[in-house]
């Protein structure tokens, strides 16, 4: 009888080493390149992965404009980016940005980029996935679709504060269907998405109940609630007053 050959054991690197030999760590600025200050990871990891640096200037694709970024916002996706929690669709490419939220004006127009002009001041989304990079720098090529022009009256603070919250909530509420006349409870509704859900709901004609501190009811009433359950109470009682 004839023996099968012995099996041999291949040990596969891991996904970062992978990615960077087919040479996607090439971010770092090379001499005489023009670059940009910029807040980022060296690699996976805590708050000890930052750094604040030079990286190099980026320029817009097709569809793309780029942003000179005037504000930023930091959300509870971005810590989990870095912290690898989606690594798989952020790869391994570092140094890497993150930042969402962008607000700024802008600088360049990529091709097909034809709704927006230089120096328009816009806001938006930026999708941190794989070679993309984020809002935490003074310069970002964004999307045309994702940008639009900032209202009168709003500071670039403001604008950049918006994307990502407000959008979870807005997307969560259009789940609920016609709000009008129905009763909306939302839980946490003096954190970043719940105050963005208690306004959206009270103006689209709901009557909302607000889940909070008592230090922030009075908040909520402002933002629209008509009625709130303090999270201090030993029990919560539904809106027909029976027990849960």
């Amino acid at each position: 009888m004839h023996g099968h050959p012995p099996h041999r054991q291949i040990q596969t690197p891991p996904l970062e080493d992978l990615l960077r030999r087919l040479g996607r760590d090439t971010m770092a600025p090379r001499a005489g390149e023009v670059c940009v200050k910029a807040f980022y990871a060296t690699r996976y990891g805590g708050p000890e992965v930052m750094s604040y640096g030079d990286l190099p200037d980026p320029s817009p694709g097709r569809g793309e404009v780029l942003v000179a970024v005037r504000a930023s916002s930091v959300n509870p996706v971005d810590w989990k980016l870095r912290a690898g929690e989606m690594r798989l669709v952020t790869g391994g490419r570092f140094p890497k940005v993150f930042g969402f939220d962008v607000a700024g004006v802008v600088a360049a127009l990529g091709p097909g980029a034809s709704h927006l002009a230089v120096g328009d001041r816009v806001y938006g989304m930026v999708p941190v996935w794989m070679r993309r990079d984020g809002a935490h720098a003074e310069r970002v090529a964004v999307a045309a679709r994702r940008l639009r022009p900032i209202p009168e009256g709003w500071t670039f603070e403001v604008a950049a504060s918006l994307p990502v919250a407000a959008l979870t909530a807005l997307n969560g509420l259009r789940q609920c269907g016609e709000l009008a006349g129905r009763s909306v409870l939302v839980n946490g509704a003096t954190g970043g998405v719940g105050h963005f859900a208690v306004q959206i709901a009270a103006v689209r004609g709901a009557k909302v109940t607000a889940v909070c501190s008592a230090r922030n009811a009075a908040r909520a009433r402002d933002l629209g609630a008509v009625e709130v359950l303090e999270t201090e109470a030993a029990e919560l009682v539904d809106l027909h007053g029976r027990e849960r």
